[in-house]
């Protein structure tokens, strides 16, 4: 058995073998003998035809082996119909199967490539196909079909098909490139086709497919596929009924059975334009997605739409989970959801256009938006075709067509048949009707309610609203109406509504102001103002294109009842309102009237008022009233000023004010719209007591008895008796259109009262009665003129020089003012030689005026400034004190108030203020929290501040220099009559202070007010002499003024401080620290040496006392060893010059009404030492004093001796200070000094 497995394995591998060298021989073979077919051309030929069974032809071949299997590629070939077609190629590749060759002994292929192929394909009318000539199906010749199909793989690359479908016109199709791949496994072939679009349409698709029984007729297969396509552009593509011409996307699974779909579902996306291929309606699509499945049924097919999404410009339709179904002739459709905004143009494509619903709908352009949509719709019989529709609506909108007018925002229930329709509303919460024929704007109502129905045939359209109610703003509307459509006639309206409350400022949006009038309407909104209305009821019947139905073309009534209305007649216009009125009003046809039982108009009681307007939709309306009126005068004043009548009086009326009751007679005749505009109006008022008021003039007349006219023109008054500036006047007053408001009193009047009128800051100035006369023009631009002449002799008060010549001469006033301007200046006049003031006054918040610029002139021309209050001119004295005292009283406080504080600018030969006189002054005194004032003169130059008034006042000093005179002694001179209890607290500094012709240097000081005077706690003086600081006061009265002074001087030359005083020849130098305790009578301006008392004390270094004659000190000064260091400085001043040098000197003065009383003066220099007692007179400078002289003679022993020898020198050192008591002893020397400073007497005792 082994042996026998082993030959039959030895057989095979040697047959296998031998196969395999069979294999290879034959396949050299092939390799040596395919490249050599180039050279038959006519067999190669030959052998293709036989294996396509079609004619061939080519311009070049080649041939070989690709791998394994033999390859023959034809270029540029033909293939020939049975038709005479020919199908042109580029290029042609045959691949054999040499196996099935040779089994077959026949060309079998294996593969079939074919490029550039230009094929047109054609679907006959009788439903058959032929490609190139070649038919394919029953009754043609189906050779090449079969054989393609039988072929294991045929492969198209680069082709172009024309697809041509016979059976529709203009169907064309091209597939432009297309690479088609078809296998065959068996009985079934799969398709892979991707192509481009050429031709009527462009883009690309794929296919891919699975068939079966492809062999034999189209219609016979069976099998799936999935097609995706991108950018399918196209033009006058059929879609049904319709042409479409646009891209589309999408994607598709699809099965069918014997040649027809049988389930669909996919999705497609596309922009385009859908057109009616019966008609020219189209639709423009800027998106459109559908996505659904569709199976066919045994009598139709159902789809299930997912969702249907298209965009129109700016509309969005959608419908969302819809089921639509097709048995017979019957279509129907349940959605889920649908959202058709203004989808007129829809209405439009669907319907034919003979349909008149269609049509209609087209251009009402409905919205609907809704859900459980419930259609069912005939596809074929009688015109109009069965139509039944129900839906749940949310959103029901048309626009309005025609006599149709529009709707928006009905929510509820409606029904469509092919002839009659039906909603129900459901409390929709915002209606809107839009009815442009009626109403500018389109009139909204909230909380709707009711059911609109409408039937519509051949003959016109008929339409009914029942149950109507609804709410627009605070107005509960309830309604019933019918509307008729004839369709050759002319359409009928009728409406029936009312309200039994409104407020009334919202009727007139409810009244159609188109039909009625636009100007009317919005008249009567702005007129019929707040209130309440009762009882409202309104009727329409006729052609609305006739409304508001003249001369009995139809029917028109409304009526209300009202109370707490305002009426404004001509709103907009000025004319003063009605209020709190109660009455009726209403409309019959174009009239409207308005009679007001009772009312108040302004501030008084209106009553019997009738108001109408024969036609309101004139363009020149007409407004009639006539009324009587009772309470404030005034009233009659304000309804001229608040109304047109008031420009026409150019500002005179205006300026008039009554008060007290009256009663006015009035009557108006208005035209308020149109081209020519006019006015009339008339009445009188009778005044009982009343007082006038001349608005911006401050001119009040009181008790006013008389009549006044008005009309258009103006008003008018005679010989009316009255009060004015606090006395008895008559006066008259007239006025006439385009000239002034006349004015003329006559009287006796209060020069207070005048005073104040013309706006003066110091009404105390004048008091008293004052006879009077003039006259108060009021021109027509507003402008007052006064013209008055005052005496004011006897009514001046108390004035400081120069004011004070009011109170000898008479004042002449002359004032105008511009009321009416914005600024309503004042421009006053007042003049009394040789002073004459311009007062500029302008108006402050709160009423009054404020001096907004002036100038009073003294003895020169005036000089009115850009802004502020100026002073100038000048003044031969000035009483420095009393001017800033009575400014203080008038313009206190800081700057900025209503009235501005005074520049002056003047210039006084003489100026005195708190006892000194200065000559030749020029002052600048400005205004900022207090004043600010400025001095230049010879005497004194700089600025003086002063704050506050009265006891607060205080004065701040900032000199550059003061030079004052020297004062005897108190009560005398200049400072007689200075009261310090009413001098201002002084504080500042001077740079150069002279006092007496001699200079003091700078002082700075400050002070406090006392009960009495002034306590100056800083005062600081320094000078070259040295400083000299503390505190002093001056208080008293201005008969008994004392001042005082608490000081300590730290002199650096004492001597050059008393020469300051007239002390010359006292003391030379002297250093140290002096103490004073000193008061004196009157201002401290009045110090000096001859009123002075106190104490004085201190201590002095360094000095020489003149005059004093040492005696034998002089010749022992040399030898001082005290004096050698002054030696070694080279100052021998008291060994060579005239007086007693001085090493220390202290003491006490006490000073009593200028003398002076020495107590132990003690002197001591390197001379001798010196004790003074007894006094000097500071006025006369008399001397009687006592001087005790110790010559310093032991000093000068030690270096005597040692110049003679040390030790000698040191002996007498001993010695000295031994029995230094005793030398001194037996050395000193008593002197009386007598005379004068200037001539001192010494005597020795």
């Amino acid at each position: 058995m082994r042996v026998l497995i082993g030959r039959l394995y030895r057989l095979l591998a040697w047959t296998a073998f031998v196969l395999l060298v069979l294999t290879a021989t034959g396949l050299s073979a092939l390799r040596v003998l395919l490249p050599q077919l180039d050279q038959r051309p006519e067999q190669v030929a030959a052998v293709v035809s036989q294996a396509l069974g079609y004619p061939v032809q080519f311009s070049g071949l080649s041939a070989g082996l690709r791998g394994n299997t033999p390859e023959i590629s034809l270029r540029d070939a033909s293939v020939l119909g049975s038709d005479g077609s020919v199908t042109r190629v580029a290029a042609l590749s045959l691949r054999f199967d040499w196996l099935a060759s040779l089994r077959a002994w026949a060309p079998r292929l294996a593969a079939l490539q074919i490029e550039g192929l230009h094929l047109a394909v054609v679907r006959l009318p009788d439903g058959h196909w032929q490609v190139g000539g070649m038919q394919v199906g029953e009754g043609g010749d189906d050779g090449l079909s079969s054989w393609l199909l039988a072929q294991p793989q045929v492969r198209l690359r680069a082709a172009v098909i024309d697809v041509t479908d016979l059976t529709q016109a203009g169907r064309m199709l091209r597939l432009e490139p297309a690479d088609v791949t078809v296998q065959r496994r068996g009985a079934r072939h799969w398709l892979d086709l991707r192509v481009g679009v050429g031709g009527a349409a462009s883009g690309s698709f794929r296919l891919r497919a699975e068939m079966g029984g492809l062999a034999g007729e189209l219609a016979a297969t069976d099998g799936r596929a999935y097609v995706t396509a991108r950018e399918v552009v196209g033009a006058g593509v059929p879609l049904g009924p319709f042409l479409f011409g646009g891209e589309l996307d999408g994607e598709l699974w699809l099965r069918w059975k014997e040649g027809r779909i049988t389930r669909l579902h996919g999705a497609v996306d596309g922009r385009g334009e859908l057109q009616r291929a019966d008609a020219q309606t189209g639709l423009v699509l800027d998106a459109l997605h559908l996505s659904g499945v569709m199976q066919r049924t045994a009598d139709g097919w159902m789809a299930g739409l997912d969702s249907l999404r298209a965009e129109s410009g700016e509309r969005l339709w959608r419908l969302d989970r819809a089921l639509l179904q097709r048995s017979g002739d019957t279509l129907a459709l349940t959605g889920g959801l649908i959202d058709l905004p203004r989808f007129g143009p829809v209405a439009a494509l669907l319907a034919s256009p003979q349909n008149a619903l269609a049509t209609r709908l087209a251009g009402a352009d409905p919205t609907l938006r809704g859900r459980d949509l419930r259609l069912v719709a005939g596809l074929a019989g009688t015109t109009p075709r069965p139509l039944r529709l129900a839906v749940q609506v949310d959103d029901l909108a048309w626009q309005p067509d025609g006599a149709l007018p529009g709707l928006a925002g009905a929510a509820g229930e409606l029904r469509l048949t092919e002839a009659a329709a039906s909603f129900t509303l459901a409390g929709a919460p915002h209606l809107t009707l839009d009815a442009p024929r009626a109403y500018a704007e389109p009139l909204q109502l909230d909380a709707a309610q009711g059911e609109l129905t409408a039937q519509w045939s051949p003959a016109g359209i008929d339409t009914q609203l029942t149950g109507f109610s609804g709410r627009r703003g605070n107005i509960e509307l309830a309604a019933r109406g019918r509307l008729s459509l004839p369709a050759g006639g002319e359409p009928d309206l009728f409406i029936q509504a009312g309200t039994p409350l409104a407020p009334a400022a919202e009727f007139f949006a409810l009244l159609p102001d188109r039909g009625l009038s636009p100007k009317f309407i919005d008249w009567g909104r702005k007129a019929i103002q707040a209130g309440t209305l009762s009882d409202v009821q309104a009727l329409l019947r006729g052609d609305p294109r006739r409304f508001p139905f003249r001369d009995g073309q139809g029917q028109f009534l409304g009526t209300a009842r009202f109370v707490d209305v305002g009426l404004d007649y001509q709103p907009g216009a000025g004319w003063p309102a009605v209020s709190a009125g109660r009455g009726q009003f209403g409309l019959r046809g174009p009239e409207f009237f308005l009679s007001l039982d009772e009312g108040r108009l302004l501030d008084s009681r209106a009553s019997a008022v009738q108001v109408r307007i024969p036609d309101v939709a004139l363009p020149s309306k007409r407004l009639l009233l006539d009324g009587v009126v009772d309470g404030p005068a005034q009233d009659v004043l304000r309804f001229v000023q608040q109304s047109p009548l008031a420009s026409r009086f150019g500002g005179r009326v205006e300026r008039l004010a009554f008060d007290g009751t009256a009663q006015t007679k009035v009557k108006l005749d208005l035209v308020f719209t149109g081209p020519v505009k006019s006015t009339q109006v008339s009445g009188s008022t009778q005044l009982a007591g009343n007082a006038l008021t001349i608005a911006g003039s401050g001119l009040t007349v009181q008790e006013l008895r008389g009549a006044v006219q008005f009309d258009q023109g103006g008003l008018s008054a005679k010989a009316v008796q009255a009060r004015l500036f606090g006395g008895p006047v008559v006066f008259d007053l007239a006025s006439a259109l385009g000239s002034r408001l006349r004015v003329e009193p006559r009287g006796q009047a209060d020069a207070a009262q005048i005073t104040r009128y013309l706006r003066l800051p110091w009404p105390e100035l004048f008091a008293g009665a004052v006879p009077w006369q003039g006259g108060v023009d009021i021109s027509g631009d507003g402008k007052l003129d006064l013209d008055l002449n005052l005496d004011l002799a006897k009514a001046t008060g108390e004035l400081p020089a120069p004011l004070d010549v009011l109170r000898s001469q008479p004042l002449h006033v002359r004032a105008q003012c511009a009321c009416a301007a914005p600024t309503r200046a004042w421009d006053v006049t007042l003049s009394a030689q040789p002073l004459t003031a311009r007062l500029d006054l302008a108006p402050v918040a709160g009423g009054g005026t404020a001096l907004r610029r002036g100038d009073l002139a003294i003895g020169v021309e005036t000089r009115l400034p850009p802004a502020g209050f100026n002073v100038h001119g000048r003044l031969a004295q000035l009483p420095l004190g009393p001017w800033l005292a009575w400014l203080g009283r008038h313009f206190g406080g800081a700057a900025g108030g209503a009235w501005p504080a005074p520049r002056v600018d003047v210039y006084a030969d003489r100026l005195d203020y708190l006892g000194q006189s200065f000559a030749g002054v020029r002052l600048q005194v400005l205004r900022s929290e207090g004043w600010d004032i400025d001095l230049d003169a010879a005497d004194v130059a700089g600025k003086v501040s002063v704050r506050g008034t009265g006891q607060a006042q205080t004065v701040g000093l900032d000199l550059a220099r003061l030079f004052m005179k020297r004062q005897d002694g108190a009560g005398s001179g200049d400072s007689a009559g200075v009261d310090p209890a009413s001098a201002p607290a002084l504080r500042g500094r001077i740079g150069a202070l002279r006092y007496g012709g001699e200079d003091f240097g700078a002082l700075e000081f400050s002070s406090q007010r006392l009960a009495d005077g002034l306590d100056f706690d800083r005062l600081d003086l320094r000078g070259e002499y040295g400083a000299i600081g503390g505190r002093g006061s001056w208080t008293g009265t201005a008969q008994r003024a004392e001042s005082r002074l608490d000081a300590t001087a730290d002199f650096k030359d004492f001597g050059a401080f008393l020469a300051r005083f007239g002390v010359a020849n006292l003391v030379r130098g002297g250093r140290g620290k002096v103490q004073a305790q000193v008061s004196w009578p009157g201002s401290p301006g009045a110090f000096g040496f001859a009123v002075l008392s106190g104490q004085v004390s201190g201590q002095l270094r360094n000095g020489t006392l003149p005059d004093v004659e040492p005696g034998v000190g002089r010749l022992f000064g040399i030898l001082s060893l005290d004096s050698v260091m002054r030696r070694l400085t080279l100052d021998f001043r008291d060994v060579f010059g005239r007086g007693f040098a001085i090493d220390r000197m202290d003491g006490e003065l006490q000073l009593a009404a200028g003398d002076a009383q020495l107590k132990n003066l003690r002197v001591r220099g390197p001379a001798a030492h010196l004790t003074l007692n007894g006094h000097t007179n500071l006025v006369d400078r008399s001397l009687d004093v006592q001087v005790l002289v110790v010559p310093q003679v032991t000093s000068s022993l030690p270096l005597a001796g040692a110049i003679a020898a040390p030790g000698v020198g040191a002996a007498i050192y001993l010695g000295q200070k031994i029995f230094e008591g005793a030398i001194d002893k037996a050395t000193e020397q008593h002197y009386r000094v007598t005379g004068t400073w200037a001539e001192p007497k010494i005597d020795k005792r």
